[in-house]
């Protein structure tokens, strides 16, 4: 295992899909379809590729636009990628987390009509 102090990790979740032939593409339901990028920071990070998991303790910081988590000890499973749209970089993807120590979750709810409603905060 690897250890990096203070380090930021990215991982590409979601991956825009594109038209072809100037076909126009049916509008879908949700705002955009973006790249969404996940990152996490810590003060040390654990990483073993080989069995799809990486452990990052002290002051973990999770934030993937829609949701950002605070605690203690964050371990990641990873998983490959399910689609064709993954490259060498974009190989896996976070299957789940497992969080402990003064954990804090904080989500955006939208509502129907699409507008931002208040956060909402699980200790």
């Amino acid at each position: 295992m690897l250890n990096f102090h203070k380090i930021t990790i990215s991982a590409l979740l979601f991956c825009s899909v594109a038209s072809a032939q100037d076909i126009p593409l049916a509008q879908p339901k949700i705002k955009s379809i973006k790249k969404i990028l996940t990152v996490i920071k810590a003060d040390m990070i654990n990483i073993d590729i080989a069995k799809n998991f990486a452990v990052f303790t002290g002051n973990v910081k999770f934030d993937d636009g829609e949701t950002a988590i605070t605690c203690r000890k964050m371990t990641v499973f990873l998983e490959d990628k399910k689609t064709g749209y993954a490259s060498s970089e974009e190989g896996k993807q976070i299957s789940r987390i497992f969080c402990e120590g003064e954990v804090v979750v904080v989500t955006k709810a939208q509502d129907e009509s699409g507008k931002a409603g208040d956060d909402h905060k699980a200790k």
